[in-house]
Parts: C-alpha cells; sequence; structure tokens
C-alpha cells in the first residue's frame, strides 16, 4: 500500500469537506484497521485494513451496519448499547468466523464520538489483526504442552534450567528425588543444592553446581555416576548427564539434566561380584591341591621311569593351569568390578610410571619386545595409578601373546587434544572389522582363537577402568594387518 503524504496547509484542504478528506487520507495510512461510525452503528468510513481484515469490500461495508452480518463476530459485540450508553469496548480475542469456516483473531476495540455538547454522535471502531500471533502463541503452548507430557512420562529425573540457572520446567521424578516443592524450586541456584548431597562412588564430595555452570557455558557431559546421600533413606545410586540447548542462532537459551536411578542395578551388581569372589575362591582351594599333588606325583614317576604316565600327568597339570588362569581372571573381574577407588585419581609423572610399570613386569612381560615411544606428554598425568597399570598389563600380555614370536609391540604415549592417547600395536593376525563389536564385552572372544587359556575378559576390564578414568578406549584392525588398540585419558581431572 502506497503512503499518502497528508498536509494539512494544503490550499485544495479547505472547510468541512477539506478536513474530511484529510481524514480519509490520514485513516487510509494506517494499519490498524478503523471504522467510522454514525448514531445509528452504520460505517461512514474505513481504510483499506479494516476491509481487508473482514476480507469485505469497502462498498460492502459502507452505509451498513456494525459488525456485518458475515464474518461471523464472537462474542458478540451489544453496539446498540455502546452507541447509547457512551461507554468504552475492548476485546482483545474477538474472534470472526468467515463462511468458508476458516478464522481470525482481532484486538477489537469501540470507542463513541462525542459532539461538543457531550452528545453521542457515533463511535470509532480500531481493528487490530491478531491472527499470526496468536498461532503462534497456540503453537507455542501446544508444543509446550507437548514437553511437559513428555518429561513427566520418562522414568528419568528430568530437569530444564534456564540460562541463569533457574529451574525452567521439572518431571515429578526429579522432585521425588530431590524432594523439592515449589518453593524450593524458584530458590536460586546455590540455595537449591546447598541440601543435595552428593558423592562420587568412591565417597569424595561430587560439586553439582560447577558442573552445571560448564553446561551452561556450552560442555555436556553424560553418565558420571554419582551417590545421592540422604538422612534415614539408603543412599541413591544415580547416573548423571547434562548438555546445553542451543538456539538456531546457536545461542545457549537453556540446559537439560538428567538422573537414572541405578540403585537396584548396582545392589544385584554387588550381590554378584560377591557371589563371583566366593565362587572363585571356592574353585581355587581345589584346584591348588590337585595341581600340588599332580606335580608331585609326575615327579616320582618320572624317578620311576613312567614317562608315559607322567605325560599324562603333565596334560592334567596343564588343564589345571589353565583353569587357574581362568579363575584368576574371573577373581580379577571381581576385583574390579566392586573396587570404587579405582575413581581416585593422584597425579602420576607418566615416564617414571612406564619405566617402573616394565621393570616390576619383566618377568610376566617379555619386555625385550615392547618398543616405547612418548613424545609431547605433560609433567603430571591424573589417573589412578592401579587402574593405568592394570589397562597396559592386559593390553601388552594380548598383544605379545598373538604376535609372532620375538616380534616387537610398539607402546606409543602422545597428546590428543584435551586427552592423552596410548596406542599398544602388534604384528599379529589382526582382527576382523565385524568382530571388533564384541572385543570389549564380558566374555567377548573371538571365533578361531588359537589360544583358549582366557575367559575373554581382559579387554573389558581394560574398557571399564579406561572409562572409570573418564577415558575411551577403541581398537583399528583388520585381518591380517596387525591390531591397535588405542585409550585415551583425560590430562584434567
Amino acid at each position: 500500500m502506497k503512503n499518502e503524504r497528508t498536509d494539512i496547509n494544503d490550499p485544495s484542504i479547505e472547510g468541512i469537506f477539506g478536513l474530511n478528506l484529510a481524514l480519509e487520507r490520514i485513516l487510509q495510512n494506517l494499519s490498524d484497521g478503523v471504522l467510522l461510525l454514525n448514531s445509528q452503528g452504520c460505517v461512514t468510513l474505513c481504510n483499506r485494513s479494516a476491509a481487508q481484515a473482514l476480507e469485505l469490500s469497502r462498498e460492502d461495508l459502507l452505509e451498513h451496519p456494525f459488525p456485518p452480518i458475515s464474518p461471523e463476530f464472537s462474542p458478540d459485540i451489544k453496539l446498540e448499547s455502546i452507541l447509547r450508553e457512551g461507554k468504552p469496548f475492548h476485546c482483545s480475542e474477538q474472534t470472526i468466523t468467515f463462511p468458508n469456516g476458516e478464522q481470525k483473531c482481532l484486538d477489537l476495540r469501540i470507542a463513541p464520538i462525542f459532539s461538543t455538547e457531550g452528545h453521542i454522535e457515533g463511535g470509532i471502531v480500531d481493528l487490530r489483526d491478531r491472527t499470526a500471533p496468536r498461532t503462534v502463541h497456540d503453537e507455542r503452548e501446544r508444543l509446550l504442552a507437548e514437553l511437559d507430557a513428555t518429561i513427566n512420562a520418562i522414568n528419568d529425573a528430568v530437569i530444564l534450567y534456564k540460562p541463569s540457572g533457574d529451574i525452567l520446567r521439572m518431571n515429578p521424578v526429579a522432585r521425588r528425588l530431590l524432594n523439592y516443592d515449589r518453593a524450593t524450586e524458584r530458590k536460586p541456584l546455590g540455595e537449591r543444592l546447598a541440601n543435595v548431597k552428593m558423592e562420587r562412588p568412591d565417597g569424595a564430595p561430587l560439586p553439582l553446581e560447577p558442573y552445571l555452570s560448564r553446561v551452561l557455558k556450552g560442555e555436556s557431559f553424560h553418565g558420571i555416576l554419582g551417590v545421592l546421600k540422604r538422612d534415614n533413606e539408603e543412599n541413591t545410586w544415580l547416573q548423571l548427564s547434562a548438555a546445553p540447548v542451543f538456539s538456531p542462532q546457536g545461542e545457549i537459551i537453556a540446559a537439560v539434566g538428567t538422573a537414572t536411578d541405578i540403585t537396584a542395578l548396582h545392589r544385584a551388581d554387588e550381590e554378584r561380584i560377591r557371589g563371583l569372589l566366593m565362587l572363585t575362591h571356592d574353585f581355587r582351594n581345589p584346584l591348588t591341591v590337585i595341581q600340588g599333588h599332580t606335580q608331585l606325583i609326575e615327579a616320582r614317576l618320572g624317578k620311576a621311569g613312567l614317562d608315559e604316565v607322567r605325560c599324562s600327568l603333565n596334560a592334567m597339570n596343564d588343564a589345571v593351569g589353565q583353569m587357574s588362569s581362568m579363575l584368576a581372571d574371573l577373581l580379577c573381574l571381581a576385583k574390579i568390578e566392586g573396587d570404587k577407588t579405582v575413581y581416585q585419581k593422584s597425579d602420576i609423572d607418566l615416564r617414571d610410571f612406564v619405566r617402573r610399570f616394565l621393570d616390576t613386569n619383566c618377568v610376566a612381560l617379555d619386555c625385550d619386545r615392547i618398543q616405547v615411544q612418548m613424545s609431547g606428554i605433560p609433567c603430571h598425568l591424573p589417573v589412578n595409578p592401579r587402574a593405568l597399570e592394570r589397562i597396559l598389563l592386559n593390553l601388552l600380555s594380548n598383544a605379545l601373546k598373538y604376535s609372532p614370536p620375538k616380534s616387537m609391540v610398539r607402546l606409543q604415549v602422545g597428546p590428543d587434544t584435551t586427552a592423552l592417547k596410548f596406542t599398544v600395536a602388534d604384528q599379529g593376525n589382526g582382527i576382523a572389522k565385524e568382530d571388533h563389536c564384541r572385543l570389549f564385552r564380558c566374555f567377548g572372544r573371538l571365533p578361531n582363537k588359537v589360544r583358549d587359556d582366557s575367559l575373554g575378559i581382559g579387554l573389558y576390564v581394560a574398557r571399564r577402568l579406561v572409562e572409570a578414568q573418564g577415558g575411551r578406549i577403541w581398537v583399528e584392525s583388520d585381518k591380517g594387518k596387525g591390531a591397535a588398540f588405542h585409550f585415551t585419558l583425560p590430562l584434567q581431572e
């Protein structure tokens, strides 16, 4: 619509007619729909915006009563009482329905026009089309209702935070878990978390406010184990995760945090570990007796010259040794699963640690075949020393076991962005890509494996220990091309 500039000093605008012309020009340039009514409620003047809002021509409006018969107005407008009593009328959500069933939402105002003597001579109607804002509002309310229904149906605790740290939404599971009421939800972040006592699995404090502050700056974290301590109640084991929510422009507009109650799983895990420990100890005792006696008999038969029987006993002794090795693996697994101290870290000098590790394990490992390469490593690395020792022992012993005799195994350590990357590479037969997924599972032995003296839990234990340190582990290999096992450890706590 072309705006026409109205100059009231224009010589063509003279007298009453000229003022009416100026008024009409001004009204035509308004974005709001405007209609002037006479004392009988008929339209004497309307602008283009009013005709467009009502989807009628000006001819259909002029000299006709307001509101028109079509479209239908809801709620009804009592125009006669407005013009008789002189009271302004306002409806912020006036619905008009067209014959085809479509609807519009209008902000409608009607005000009486008084003469200089105070008589009501007519009225002025202001129409503002609010259909688009109302559609946006309705869509927003629909999405919020879907969001509430979704998080309320989730069996985990879910909390949505504003960028300020205030709670935006919270499902019933989170309220029960944290014992929050509506008043507590509205408290500042520090006050809300003051009464939440969270610990790490090793008993060290786990402050939540620093984690949330980092998430509101763009970081995310997943699967952190925490123990919620509550007076006179059983401890609740939780798996915590959180991530920021970004707008299309890349701004952080919210954060979402979740807590999964794994108390039942933890309790079942502890019972399984206790049973496993008892079982391995019970089996190892008679095996030790059997092995001791077979070795004694073997020695006596050798002196008696019964070499054939001695060979049979030697085979039995080897089988007992394999069973003892398997039970040792089970015992190691049980200890690792039940040992919460693996989460405790301390700063170590990595070069000195590797040197002492090789010296200590020179009998268990063929250290002459291990080539160590370290470059760009920090002065100190925050890690649990016993965990790192077990990880390296498992990976290096596997690499040596499944490599050709006298072939070299490479241990390489170097920086990898915010972490330190370890690589153990061998020159063995390699691992087919389709078998990579089962390597780090518990009892994940590969088909057609040459050696059968283990249960296939060494890599599983290594994975659990790496993840407990906040790192990850993976393999790169193909059939006939050797294998390279990589794992990372974060450089900062």
